[in-house]
């Protein structure tokens, strides 16, 4: 793998998807918590990374 031309993307992680909210997501904690660990790794790999925040 060519790291300088990987990169990880995580698209749409919203609080709907939430237990209790609009678009519940079973195990949605561990979807967040596995979702964490693969940014980390991409980080520590050096991989290309873009973060956009709402506003």
């Amino acid at each position: 793998m060519n790291l300088a031309k990987t990169a990880l993307l995580v698209i749409d992680l919203q609080n709907e998807y939430r237990p209790g909210a609009a678009w519940p997501v079973v195990s949605y904690d561990t979807v967040l918590a596995n979702t964490a660990a693969l940014i980390e790794a991409a980080r520590k790999a050096a991989c290309q990374s873009s973060m956009h925040r709402p506003g």
